[in-house]
C-alpha cells in the first residue's frame, strides 16, 4: 500500500497529544497551564487517533493482498508486525530492566515485566504496574487484536457484519463494566477500549463506498472535530461520568474515521494541508519511537526518579526517539523488506 503522506501528519499530531499531556504532568511545568493542555491535549485520545489509523492501515493491507494474489498470507503477515514492532518495543524493555536492576533507581515490579513482555497490559492487575511500562497497554491490545483480526478475515465470510456487531458491543460492554464497577480495573484492556481500531477496520471496507462518500463534506471536519472535544466536557460532572464513560470512545473512533475518510476521498483544504507539513509528517514517522521512549523522560511528579525536567524531557524524547527511528526501525524495516515479499 503506497504511502499516504497526511495520514503521517495524524501521527504527528496524535502523539504529540500523548507527549504534551505526559509532559504537563511533569515537573517545572507551569500547574496553572496543566488542567487546559490536558483538556486539548488527550494522551487517550491521541491513543485512539493511532488505533483508528492503525485498524485502517492493517485491514488495508489485508484487503490489498487478497484481491492481488487471492489470498492472505498469515506467516507473513506476523513476520511483518514482529519485525514492525519487537525491536524498538524490546530494546526500550531491556533498557528499563538493565538500569533498574544495575542500580535499583525504578524499582519496576515483575508484573510490569510480565505484562509487557507477554502484551497483557491492561487484562490482569491493572494499576499496580510502574509508569514505565504501562504505556504497554495500547500495544498490548492492537497485538491482541492482530492475534484475531487476519484469521477472521482468512476463515470467515462474514467479516463486516462481524466487524459491526463488535464495534456496537463496546458500549454495551462498558456500560456493565461500570455497573458491575470494573471500569478502573479493565478500562484499559481491549475490552474497552478496543472499538478505535475496529473502527479503523470498518474504515478500510467503507470509505470508498458511493454511499458514504455523499455524506462525507470537508466543511464537516471542523464540527466532528468541536463534537470530539465537546463530548469529553460531560467527564467533568459526577453524575455524567458513566454515560461518559459508555459512549465517548465509540463517538469519537466515528469522528476519526469520518475525518481520515473525507480527508482521503478530497484531499485539499486547510486541514489537509496542515497534516502534509513536513514538521507533522517527520514527527509521524518517528511516532512509534517517540511513543516508545517518551515514557521513560516523561515520568509524573512524584512517581519514578526524574531522568529529565520540562522542556528537556520533550526534547530528549525527540531526540532518543529520532535515533530510534534511524537505527533500529529502519533496520528492521529494511530488513524486513529485503526478506518478506511485498504484495
Amino acid at each position: 500500500m503506497q504511502r499516504i503522506k497526511f495520514l503521517d501528519g495524524i501521527r504527528g499530531v496524535s502523539i504529540l497529544m500523548v507527549v504534551v499531556s505526559h509532559a504537563a504532568s511533569t515537573i517545572l511545568f507551569p500547574s496553572n497551564l496543566s488542567p487546559i493542555i490536558k483538556f486539548f491535549f488527550d494522551g487517550n485520545l491521541g491513543v485512539r487517533s493511532f488505533f483508528v489509523l492503525s485498524g485502517f492501515l492493517i485491514t488495508s493491507i489485508l484487503l490489498n493482498e487478497e484481491n492481488k494474489k487471492g489470498n492472505i498470507n498469515l506467516k507473513n503477515f506476523y513476520l511483518k508486525r514482529t519485525f514492525r514492532i519487537l525491536p524498538v518495543y524490546f530494546l526500550y524493555i531491556l533498557s528499563i530492566f538493565i538500569i533498574d536492576t544495575t542500580n535499583g533507581a525504578f524499582t519496576v515490579n515483575t508484573n510490569s515485566y510480565i505484562q509487557a513482555i507477554t502484551f497483557t497490559t491492561g487484562l490482569w492487575l491493572w494499576g499496580k504496574g510502574s509508569w514505565l511500562l504501562v504505556h504497554s497497554w495500547s500495544l498490548s491490545i492492537e497485538e491482541q487484536f492482530y492475534l484475531i483480526w487476519p484469521l477472521v478475515m482468512i476463515f470467515s465470510k462474514n467479516r463486516k457484519q462481524i466487524l459491526i456487531l463488535t464495534f456496537l458491543s463496546f458500549p454495551v460492554i462498558r456500560l456493565f463494566a461500570g455497573y458491575f464497577k470494573l471500569l478502573n480495573t479493565y478500562n484499559y484492556s481491549i475490552f474497552l477500549q478496543g472499538d478505535g481500531i475496529v473502527a479503523g477496520c470498518l474504515l478500510a471496507f467503507y470509505y470508498n463506498d458511493e454511499k458514504i462518500q455523499k455524506y462525507l463534506k470537508l466543511k464537516w471536519i471542523p464540527i466532528a472535530f468541536i463534537i470530539i472535544y465537546l463530548i469529553k466536557v460531560p467527564f467533568y460532572f459526577h453524575s455524567l461520568v458513566a454515560l461518559t464513560a459508555t459512549c465517548n470512545n465509540i463517538i469519537q473512533s466515528v469522528l476519526i474515521a469520518y475525518i481520515i475518510a473525507t480527508l482521503l476521498n478530497q484531499p485539499k483544504g486547510f486541514i489537509y494541508n496542515f497534516l502534509n507539513t513536513s514538521i507533522l509528517i517527520y514527527i509521524g514517522r518517528i511516532s512509534f519511537s517517540l511513543y516508545i521512549w517518551q515514557q521513560l523522560f516523561l515520568v509524573p511528579k512524584g512517581s519514578h526518579p526524574q531522568i529529565a525536567i520540562f522542556p528537556y524531557n520533550i526534547i530528549m524524547s525527540i531526540a532518543i526517539a529520532t535515533v530510534s527511528y534511524y537505527l533500529i526501525e529502519l533496520t528492521f524495516l529494511r530488513l524486513r523488506n529485503k526478506y518478506i515479499p511485498e504484495v
